[in-house]
C-alpha cells in the first residue's frame, strides 16, 4: 500500500508541475498578445506589419474587420467604431501569441517585435 500511496503522490506531483508550466505559458502568452496590441496602436513598425499581415492575409479576419466597421459607421459614436477596431486586433494578437507554443517561441517574438 506504501508503494501505491508513494506512486500516486509521486504522479500527482508530477500533473501539478505541467499544470503549473500549462498556466505559465497562457500567462506569457496573454502577456505577448497584450504587449502586441499596446505596440500595434504605438506604431510600434514591426507589430503593426505583423498584425496587419494577418488581417490581410486571412480572408475571414479581413472581411470580419470590415463588417464590423461597417455596421458602425452610420452609428451615431464614432467609439462603436473604435470598439468594432479593437476587438479585431485583440482577436488577432490573442491568435498570434496562441501560435506560441514554448516560452522561447515567446520569447523571440517579443525579440523580433522589439517589446
Amino acid at each position: 500500500m506504501d508503494g501505491n500511496l508513494a506512486s500516486l503522490r509521486a504522479y500527482e506531483r508530477e500533473q501539478d508541475a505541467l499544470e503549473d508550466q500549462d498556466e505559465a505559458l497562457r500567462v506569457a502568452q496573454q502577456e505577448l498578445s497584450s504587449d502586441l496590441f499596446d505596440g500595434y496602436f504605438e506604431g510600434n513598425s514591426a507589430c503593426v506589419d505583423w498584425i496587419d499581415e494577418v488581417i490581410l492575409d486571412d480572408e475571414d479576419t479581413a472581411n470580419n474587420l470590415l463588417d464590423k466597421m461597417r455596421a458602425q459607421y452610420l452609428k451615431p459614436l464614432a467609439a462603436n467604431m473604435r470598439t468594432a477596431y479593437s476587438i479585431i486586433i485583440i482577436d488577432v494578437c490573442d491568435s498570434l501569441a496562441a501560435q506560441q507554443k514554448t516560452h522561447e517561441d515567446i520569447e523571440k517574438e517579443r525579440h523580433e517585435c522589439g517589446l
